[in-house]
């Protein structure tokens, strides 16, 4: 039995869907963003967090909620990647 979804993905716009769909199949994007866009059509599809990262070769449902939740506040934003430490560059 899986946990309950504190932070359930939004509706997508068409926009949005249609700007997730070109990512995932594009193959001169970044790696990390392809990953995210199929994790979010994959939650989007109806999948919970836990069977779409497995699905694409993640291992924790938690980061899946993490990006769920970041893409609710800021939408298409969240699928760069971020600073990940260190000196400001």
């Amino acid at each position: 039995m899986s946990r309950r979804q504190i932070n359930p993905l939004r509706p997508l716009t068409e926009d949005e869907r249609d700007a997730l769909t070109r990512l995932r199949r594009a193959t001169a994007a970044p790696a990390a963003q392809v990953i995210r866009a199929r994790l979010l059509l994959a939650v989007a599809d109806g999948a919970n967090y836990q069977d779409a990262a497995e699905a694409h070769g993640r291992k924790s449902g938690d980061a899946v909620a993490t990006l769920v939740a970041r893409f609710n506040k800021h939408g298409l934003d969240a699928l760069p990647p971020r600073h990940g430490g260190g000196r400001r560059p």
